[in-house]
């Protein structure tokens, strides 16, 4: 009885693992990654960095690169760093719903400290 029990759990956790590793939320390789170089102004707070460029278009930043932003909030910067959607493809950013992509921050290539419009 205990063998069937133990049959039944197995079969029924390994059917929930192959359910949450499919469809739109499932693990993606970082090879599927796109190099996004952008200038914008950062916003937020430590450990939360926002920026937003020149079309409006917000980027959650990411990495442990983001700890040197974190003294530029309400300054223009450029960065280059890697991000989920292909930003090649026509309307990449538009028709997005004002949804904000994550930008894992490779480099800081300017941070000059001009101050952003508010």
């Amino acid at each position: 009885m205990r063998r069937i029990i133990l049959v039944i759990a197995l079969t029924v956790l390994s059917a929930l693992w192959a359910a949450a590793n499919s469809g739109p939320y499932r693990e993606t390789h970082k090879a599927d990654r796109h190099k996004l170089d952008v200038t914008g102004c950062v916003f937020g707070s430590p450990g939360n960095l926002t920026l937003v460029d020149a079309q409006g278009n917000t980027f959650e930043l990411t990495g442990h690169k983001t700890d040197r932003l974190e003294g530029r909030v309400g300054q223009r910067v450029h960065i280059s760093g890697k991000t989920w959607f292909d930003p090649e493809k026509p309307g990449a950013m538009s028709g997005q719903g004002g949804a904000t992509h994550e930008l894992h921050v490779s480099h800081i290539l300017d941070a000059t400290g001009e101050r952003c419009a508010q």
